[in-house]
């Protein structure tokens, strides 16, 4: 469908029948909001994705060979594989019980390291936190000295940088990484933590707790290095391990990720151009 310039619908092209009432049957729109939504970017996003205008234009051909390598690979094996891939016009393929929320656990550093870029600015993070390639990186206490002699975490892909990306965005760190992945995957999910999960694991974080008084010990925390802090910042990296998702809402927010920050649903600009560039950058480094 499409918008006039005062906001109105004009046509529903038949392609988007299904889709129009659909949107209708998700969620009830008021008139103020629906004027909004026909002004902004996503009606034009949706119509490339259903009238096939998009990046990938042989998208259906793209898929068929998707799930003939997974039938290759699995046969008449039972599997709980999942699969998920989102493209930066929207365009999405699942396979597998995609829907079950899963914990982000490793995933959650380069991701805390976007959102402290964001909030606290590139500048700022990368004053505490080296941009070292993690390929060099052996150790759970490796950690960069900068030319003036002060000891950093070697990138913010390692649980070191994670653990001061958490120190930098502040006590309500938790609150802000729930709403920044809510944001950066279209609302396709309500990221929640996972109670048992963080539970389990804030009983063993043992190499957690090490590190960050090992940390604390050479001045690493922008905010001090209080036994409280050190604490603090320690349980809300556990807690942060232990959100979970779909894996479609992760899908979705690698493509925001692919498009620069902006998410192809949305049409949200989430993150600027510098720091989704840095954090790609470091994500490749990483493996």
């Amino acid at each position: 469908f499409s918008a006039t310039p005062t906001g109105k619908l004009s046509e529903v092209p038949p392609e988007l029948n299904e889709e129009f009432e659909c949107l209708f049957m998700m969620k009830e729109i008021t008139e103020t909001r629906w004027d909004k939504f026909l002004c902004s970017d996503v009606v034009c996003g949706l119509q490339k994705v259903v009238l096939k205008e998009t990046q990938l234009s042989n998208w259906v051909p793209f898929v068929t060979g998707i799930h003939q390598i997974i039938d290759d690979l699995l046969g008449d094996t039972p599997s709980d594989l999942s699969l998920s891939i989102c493209t930066t016009e929207g365009q999405q393929f699942s396979y597998g019980p995609v829907s079950e929320m899963v914990p982000l656990s490793g995933i959650t550093r380069c991701l805390l390291f976007a959102l402290a870029t964001e909030t606290a600015s590139f500048e700022r993070v990368t004053s505490h936190i080296g941009q070292t390639s993690s390929s060099t990186i052996h150790s759970l206490f490796a950690m960069h000295t900068e030319p003036c002699g002060k000891v950093v975490p070697s990138n913010g892909a390692t649980d070191a940088g994670a653990l001061v990306s958490t120190s930098i965005l502040g006590p309500d760190v938790v609150t802000l990484f729930i709403d920044f992945l809510t944001t950066i995957c279209g609302n396709a999910c309500f990221p929640t933590i996972d109670e048992s999960l963080y539970e389990k694991s804030r009983s063993t974080a043992f190499n957690f707790r090490a590190l960050g008084y090992w940390l604390a010990s050479h001045g690493c925390f922008p905010s001090g290095a209080s036994h409280g802090h050190v604490i603090e910042t320690v349980e809300n990296y556990i807690k942060m391990r232990s959100i979970a998702m779909s894996l479609e809402a992760v899908a979705v927010a690698s493509s925001t990720l692919a498009n620069f920050g902006t998410c192809p649903f949305t049409g949200q600009k989430v993150l600027a151009y510098e720091n989704v560039k840095a954090t790609l950058r470091l994500a490749t480094q990483s493996g």
